[in-house]
């Protein structure tokens, strides 16, 4: 229903009061004692009507009408009368109604919206790379729901495979079939900004985006900003790199988590080792992004670093990722407390086998209740979830985990309608949408805003969340490495932990090869 405002501007105007009335041998003459009263009423009536440009325009349009008043008057007598034998003439006033009809205008201004060109019916395309059937379900409800919100666009939504989604994107955008939104990790920013594939939000709408921009805590919007410039709205973040423990076989063997460091850590794993029936703990090694991010994760928490910090040099062949890919290795070779043939092991798999208690511990991401929630296991018995930790002394500055917002919407700088699509993007992260993310409908996401770590359900997460509203969670976290080249150097970064771990190279040899190849991707990039 429209709003209706009401404001009531009634002037009386008075011009004093008129002469008397007289009637002279009953017949009356009428003196006006006050002009029409002028009541001035203005009632603002908004219609929110599609306009160009989404914006509702409207005009006054004034509204004179007559209406009638009954009006009662005193009126004066003048009588003759005889007394005593002579006529006397008396002037009496006598209160007599007579009711007349007297003229009123009344003035209305209403507001009205403008006529204007009906919007054309618009077309946008929404592409969801990866995540869950509930967030399938959420993504596509917000697609349909748009339709109330504005309901000449239409929001088509189509899941595309994770795995190979910057071939398919990069190949749709030359081909100029792109979709408007894709839903995607951030770390692909800066390679497809490059591309110019990429649409800055604040070139569309710098206002919108700094009003988004308040809703979220700096070290999340920092995921999505690249050369000043932002180029999404996060649902939620991916915690790398986490490791999940079984609560009744650590109490058990009297192990208490958290582990401090990673001696710490392999003491607790030699103790639960009991192989074959059940190893410590489970590793994915394959060469999937998820597995090379756990990995990165591990490295970058021990100090290690893509780039030299003016951004020109690859710096793999130093000892804080010498060390993680030791330890990977030691932990396979050296303790076994791995299963065999980790690097055939995803992560999928590898949770596998501790959600079917052959292992205790396994290492992965935040989003282990995700796969809880996909059906995929069945539990009778309580798991918990902290950031892995580094070495005893690591040789570069630590962080307590990395992080990314995989599910986060971007807009194609080819899109026809920026404005169109920014609009949807804004309307897929209202609290309300944002609260799915926080448990309410989807299980194992980190919560990225304020707001959603007040209402979190995900009970994984419970001891984070003071941390999170207080504002501490995510002090001297990072995002997971973005810039130009990445992708292609985390692909490197998989085959040379694959020939370290399989004895095929040393780990000296097998980063003095990935800091030979990664360079050569950065210098074709920054020719």
């Amino acid at each position: 229903m429209p709003e209706v405002k009401r404001v009531d501007r009634r002037k009386f105007i008075y011009a004093g009061l008129g002469a008397a009335i007289v009637v002279v041998g009953g017949v009356a003459a009428y003196l006006a004692t006050r002009p029409p009263e002028r009541v001035v009423e203005t009632v603002v009536q908004t219609q929110v009507q599609t306009v160009r440009e989404t914006q509702v325009q409207t005009v006054e349009k004034p509204i004179e009408r007559v209406v009638t008043q009954t009006i009662e008057r005193p009126v004066e007598k003048t009588i003759v009368t005889t007394v005593a034998g002579t006529p006397t003439t008396i002037v009496q006033t006598e209160v007599k109604r007579e009711t007349v009809v007297q003229t009123q205008t009344v003035e209305k201004t209403v507001e009205v919206t403008a006529p204007t060109t009906p919007m054309a019916p618009v077309t946008l395309k929404l592409w969801e790379f990866g995540g869950i059937p509930a967030e399938h379900d959420h993504v596509r409800g917000l697609a349909s729901d748009y339709k109330n919100f504005k309901p000449y666009v239409t929001v088509e939504w189509a899941n595309q495979d994770w795995v190979t989604k910057r071939e398919f994107l990069i190949a749709q955008f030359k081909a100029g079939t792109a979709a408007d939104i894709v839903t995607q990790d951030t770390a692909s920013i800066p390679d497809f900004v490059a591309l110019g594939a990429f649409q800055p939000l604040e070139d569309v709408d710098a206002e919108a985006v700094a009003q988004e921009k308040k809703r979220y805590y700096p070290e999340v919007w920092d995921t999505v900003t690249y050369q000043g410039k932002s180029y999404g709205f996060p649902t939620y973040v991916d915690i790398n790199t986490m490791y999940t423990w079984s609560v009744p076989m650590l109490e058990e063997a009297g192990i208490k988590p958290p582990f401090k460091n990673w001696d710490d850590m392999l003491e607790a794993l030699l103790k639960l080792n009991k192989p074959p029936d059940r190893y410590a703990i489970s590793i994915p090694m394959s060469q999937n992004t998820n597995d090379i991010l756990i990995f990165e994760g591990i490295a970058y928490a021990n100090g290690a670093r893509w780039l030299s910090e003016d951004g020109k040099k690859v710096t793999v062949n130093t000892d804080a990722w010498s060390q993680a890919l030791q330890f990977y290795v030691d932990l396979v070779n050296k303790y076994k407390v791995v299963p065999p043939g980790p690097t055939s092991a995803d992560y999928f798999v590898s949770t596998q086998l501790f959600f079917t208690k052959r292992v205790a511990l396994t290492v992965g991401m935040s989003w282990i209740p995700a796969l809880v929630q996909l059906g995929a296991f069945a539990l009778d018995w309580q798991y918990k979830l902290a950031p892995f930790p580094s070495s005893p002394y690591p040789p570069g500055p630590t962080i307590p985990f990395m992080m990314e917002p995989t599910t986060t919407f971007i807009m194609l700088s080819s899109s026809k309608n920026k404005k169109e699509a920014l609009d949807f993007m804004r309307f897929a992260i209202r609290p309300e949408s944002l609260r799915a993310w926080a448990g309410h409908k989807i299980r194992g996401r980190t919560p990225c805003t304020p707001e959603q770590w007040k209402e979190n359900r995900n009970p994984e997460y419970k001891e984070m969340e003071q941390l999170a509203i207080e504002g501490k969670l995510f002090k001297n976290a990072i995002h997971v490495p973005s810039f130009p080249g990445i992708v292609e150097m985390e692909k490197l970064l998989g085959v040379a932990y694959q020939e370290a771990v399989l004895g095929k190279k040393t780990v000296k040899e097998a980063l003095e090869g990935l800091q030979r190849d990664a360079q050569a991707v950065l210098d074709r990039i920054k020719k």
